[in-house]
C-alpha cells in the first residue's frame, strides 16, 4: 500500500514507526482476509469518490478493547492515507471501561493516550498525530448520541 500524501510527517514519531513496521508486513495478510476486507474497502472508495461522509461504528460487547483499537486505529489509517471524510466511531452492546490493558498496548504502539476524566468509565483523549484534534475514547453503547 502507497502514501496518498505527506500526513505520515505529523503522526506521531513513535506511532509512524509502528505504522511503517505494519505496512512492511502488508504482504502477509493472508488472501481470504483481504476478500473480506474488499467490501469495506469498496464502500469507502464508493462514499469518498462521491464526496460523501463515511461514518464507520466498529461495535464489541463491551465497548472496552476490540472496537476502540478499531475505531482508533481506522482514523487513524484515514488520516496516514489521507481519506478525506472519515468519521471513526465505537461503542457494545454494554457499556464498561475502555480496558487498561488495551489503553496501555495503544500507547505502547505510539497513541499518546490521557484520561481526561476518572471514575468507573474513565474518559481518554487520544492523539495519533499533532495535527488534528484528539479522539475522545470511553465506554458506550453503540447507539449513544456521541455516535
Amino acid at each position: 500500500m502507497e502514501k496518498r500524501s505527506n500526513n505520515s510527517n505529523t503522526i506521531l514519531p513513535t506511532l509512524n514507526k509502528t505504522i511503517e513496521h505494519l505496512i512492511s508486513e502488508f504482504d502477509e495478510i493472508p488472501a481470504s482476509r483481504k476478500s473480506l476486507l474488499a467490501d469495506l474497502t469498496g464502500f469507502i472508495e464508493d462514499k469518498v469518490e462521491s464526496n460523501q461522509k463515511v461514518n464507520l461504528n466498529f461495535i464489541c460487547t463491551h465497548n472496552s478493547r476490540r472496537s476502540h483499537i478499531a475505531q482508533v486505529w481506522a482514523q487513524t489509517a484515514a488520516y496516514y492515507y489521507n481519506i478525506p471524510n472519515v468519521e471513526c466511531f465505537s461503542g457494545g452492546t454494554e457499556a464498561t471501561a475502555f480496558n487498561p490493558r488495551a489503553v496501555k498496548a495503544m500507547q505502547q504502539a505510539g497513541f499518546d493516550i490521557t484520561a481526561i476524566a476518572d471514575g468507573s468509565n474513565p474518559v481518554y483523549e487520544v492523539r495519533y498525530a499533532g495535527a488534528v484534534s484528539p479522539l475522545l475514547a470511553f465506554s458506550k453503547k453503540y447507539d449513544d448520541p456521541v455516535n
